[in-house]
Order: structure tokens, then sequence, then C-alpha cells
């Protein structure tokens, strides 16, 4: 029985969690860099919450809110510098996955000011600062996880790196944060949540941990997304508190499980997507989870079957709801999916994939799904 898992976020939950624990903070210093975004934070409530409980407890704070989707390694080196000259003690990050990657290239940045952008996938020398994560979306898991990914400024292509010193020190979870989100993105953060379930559940580096945490998260997703897939044509407003509140929870899951796995090869083709078509990254993943279920039930049919009793429902109608839910409008020539192809040559994402994927596989996948 493999066991093997570290994970050492604190996470606190619940509503108005920020507040209610805002003694917290102080024990991480008197000065901290907030890193987010230039409007969700906002609109959501959690940058107001954040400051109160800042003010509460007598921290200076400074907010750097130039981050993007997909944000650039060069952004996150920026907000380093202006870390340490402000003398941040600690960064505190709010948002959904780009916000919350961008706090832990920031922690390292601001504490290494020898590094210049790339040389953060080198390792680096002196201790990443501490951090504190605000999730405010329900699917990249960030908050649990150690892993950044960020793209190159130079080639727009996104990369991740992992250290053990980039766990965060204070994680809160706050389900209240995600009720502003509207319908699109919340189906999209959903789908991404469900990936890191499901790419773990059958990934070669998974273990009993990370399948406990899998299967949970999996039974808490197959009735949501069922639940949110009737809600289509919703601007959002609508979506049950409590169904929203389910959705977080189980992105945490799936954080959890990636934690432990990694991702496989939906992941590392959805970057294409998200970099070449600005397709959002969840749905970029989606579209080739059916050919990943497909793989799993051939490879592992005993975990398969219970892989289907968590989702509760029959697999290949659940496949037809992911592709409607998933469905894009991308094509590609025979040309451009060969130059993909290099980019992928020895991809450890793929030697994580059930029955391992190959580069073959890739041009008959994205043959089949786009030209």
């Amino acid at each position: 029985m493999n066991f093997n898992m570290y994970m050492p976020a604190r996470v606190t939950s619940g509503e108005d969690c920020v507040l209610k624990n805002s003694a917290a903070l102080k024990k991480l210093g008197d000065k901290c860099l907030i890193v987010t975004g230039k409007h969700s934070a906002k609109a959501c409530g959690a940058l107001d919450d954040v400051t109160a409980a800042l003010d509460k407890e007598g921290i200076g704070y400074q907010v750097f809110d130039e981050v993007v989707q997909n944000p650039y390694v060069m952004t996150c080196h920026k907000a380093g510098q202006i870390a340490r000259e402000m003398g941040a003690q600690f960064i505190l990050g709010i948002g959904g996955g780009s916000p919350l990657d961008s706090t832990k290239a920031v922690a390292v940045f601001a504490s290494n000011p020898q590094l210049s952008g790339l040389d953060i996938y080198g390792g680096w020398q002196n201790r990443a600062l501490p951090f504190v994560l605000v999730g405010t979306t329900a699917g990249t898991g960030s908050e649990v996880t150690a892993v950044s990914v960020l793209t190159n400024d130079a080639t727009g292509q996104k990369k991740s790196f992992k250290s053990d010193e980039t766990y965060a020190a204070l994680s809160f979870g706050d389900p209240k944060y995600t009720y502003s989100l509207n319908y699109d993105f919340t189906v999209s953060t959903a789908l991404d949540a469900f990936a890191h379930c499901l790419e773990g559940l059958f990934a070669a580096k998974g273990n009993e941990v990370s399948d406990a945490y899998a299967l949970r998260g999996i039974s808490i997703l197959g009735g949501s997304l069922i639940q949110l897939y009737m809600h289509k044509g919703d601007s959002g407003e609508h979506l049950p508190h409590t169904l929203r509140e389910r959705l977080y929870y189980a992105s945490l899951y799936g954080g959890l499980v990636i934690n432990i796995t990694g991702t496989t090869f939906c992941h590392a083709l959805s970057y294409v997507l998200t970099e070449d078509y600005h397709i959002a990254h969840g749905k970029a993943c989606a579209i080739f989870l059916p050919e990943y279920i497909h793989r799993a039930q051939e490879a592992y049919p005993k975990k398969f079957a219970g892989f289907e009793a968590a989702l509760g429902t029959h697999c290949e109608t659940f496949v037809d709801l992911i592709k409607d839910l998933a469905r894009m409008e991308v094509k590609m020539t025979p040309p451009q999916i060969e130059d993909y192809l290099p980019r992928f040559k020895g991809n450890a994402n793929f030697q994580n994939t059930p029955g391992v994927f190959t580069l073959d596989d890739t041009k008959r996948v994205l043959t089949e799904l786009f030209v």
C-alpha cells in the first residue's frame, strides 16, 4: 500500500473565515503585498474582507493588481521587486488559479533579488517569503498545491514549477466568494476540478491517498455538474449557493489529488488551446476527458468500476454531458498539428497517463477533435 503524501498548507474554511481568523495573519508579519487581478477580488468581496482583516490586525499592505489570466513570469518578477522595496514580510494572493499561482512566484522573487524571470524554473537560494491564499473560484485547487503555472513572456508558452517552499502558510476557503461568478466561468472551473480528480484517479503517480481524495471529489462533482448543466442558459446569478459550496470544496479535493499525482496529457494538451485559441483552462482540459475516460476504462477496468460508482450515473451519459459543456469552435490544420508535436517530446504528463500517451496519440486526438 502506498500512502505517501506531503501537504503542509493550513486550510481554514467556512463563511467569513478571513475576518474570523484575522489573528492568524498577524503571526506572519506587519506588512504584506496583496497580489490579485483588476476586478474579481473586488467584485466578490474578498478584497474588502482581506483589507478589513489586515486593518484590524494593524498590518500594512500594498495592492498589486496587475495579474491577468495565464499570468506572465515577468509580472510576478515585478511584483517581487515591489514586495522587497516595501519591506513585505509575507505575500497575500486573492483570486482564482492565476493570482494564486502568481503569488507563489512572487514569494520566491521577493526573497531572491538575484533571480531573473526564467531562473525561477531552476531553483533559488533564499527561502521564499511565507504567503497566504484566498480562493475565489471553484476549479484550480491552487490553495492546497505547491504548483505554479506561468506564461513565458517571450514565447507565450505555459510552464509550471513547484517546490516544498511554495505551499501556502495559510489558505482561506470561503465559498461565498464564488457566488458572483457567471455561468460560463463556473462551468469551466467545475470542469477543471473534475479533470483534476479524474486524471489523478488513473494517473501513474496515484496512490491510496490520492484515490480517496479523487473518489470523494468525483462523488461531489458528478451530481453537481449534472445540476449545473440543468441551469444551462442561466447567467449564473440563480445558481443555488449549496451548489456553489459543493463545487468549491470539490475543487479543494481536486487540488489535494494533483498535489500527489500531478496531471496527465489532458492538461498538457490544454496549454495549446489556452495559448493559441484563448479557450478557458477548464474547458480546454475537459475536451480531452472523453479520450482519457476510454483509456482509463481499458487500462484499469476494476478501478473504473469504482469511478463509475462514485460518479453516480452511467459513464457514457456523463461523457456526452462533458462534450456538451466543453464544446468549442477550434479548427486546426494538419501542418499546425505537426508543428505542435515537438513541444511534447518526453512530456512527463504523457508518461503519467494510463497506457502512456505518445506523439502519435497526440496527432490522432488533435486531428479527431479539431481538423
